[in-house]
């Protein structure tokens, strides 16, 4: 994606659920400011308590409300983090968001964070890759 010019210039976001949560935080950290959101549905975080200091991504860790053990696990996990990020629990969803209406809710929370922090990303990399601005009485070379 990095390598191919229609897209080598668009910001990365991961997404991904359950065990994968970790697996994509660590690779957010390692990564550094090449990615630029990561949301994490469920997951276990805390697979990458080691790093979490690192990632510095905007990071949106969801999780069901009726799996108590996740709830507190991304809480902890979140502790850890110091960039932007935010734990929303979505009511009335289990572990697998299989409850009716869990899955669309968390859709949506997902797109809109995706939306808000790709957006920005997006911007920056445009302002930084963006010839600087000519006076009127300049020509370009």
């Amino acid at each position: 994606m990095t390598d191919e010019p229609d897209t080598r210039a668009l910001p990365i976001g991961y997404f991904a659920a359950s065990t994968s949560g970790g697996v994509a935080l660590r690779a957010a950290a390692v990564a550094n400011d090449t990615i630029h959101a990561v949301v994490s549905l469920g997951g276990h975080p805390d697979l990458a308590a080691d790093l979490l200091t690192s990632v510095t991504a905007a990071t949106l860790l969801l999780v069901g409300s009726r799996d108590h053990d996740a709830v507190e696990r991304v809480r902890r996990a979140a502790t850890m983090l110091r960039c932007p990020h935010r734990v929303t629990v979505v009511d009335g969803a289990g572990g697998l968001f299989a409850e009716p209406g869990t899955l669309e809710t968390a859709s949506r929370l997902a797109t809109e964070w995706f939306t808000e922090h790709l957006t920005v990303a997006r911007r920056s990399a445009v302002r930084a890759t963006s010839p600087a601005p000519v006076a009127s009485n300049q020509r370009r070379p």
